[in-house]
């Protein structure tokens, strides 16, 4: 199987979460095709910001999906 790494430009946006949340649905109902996301924004504590977000919502529990800022 093909690996997709998604890289999202403007990662700290506050419209990340929601982008996570339909990709991690997707992989748990067992059509997912990304197997990494990685985050990238000019503004570090944008970044970090969203990170911790989806650190709080707990996106680790759900498997197959990597986040990576």
């Amino acid at each position: 199987m093909c690996r997709v790494r998604l890289v999202v430009l403007g990662g700290g946006g506050f419209r990340v979460p929601l982008l996570q949340r339909a990709l991690l649905a997707d992989a748990a109902g067992g059509g997912g095709v990304v197997d990494d996301v990685v985050l990238v924004d000019s503004d570090p504590l944008r970044l970090d910001a969203v990170l911790a977000v989806l650190d709080h919502l707990g996106v680790e529990r759900f498997a197959g999906v990597a986040i990576s800022g």
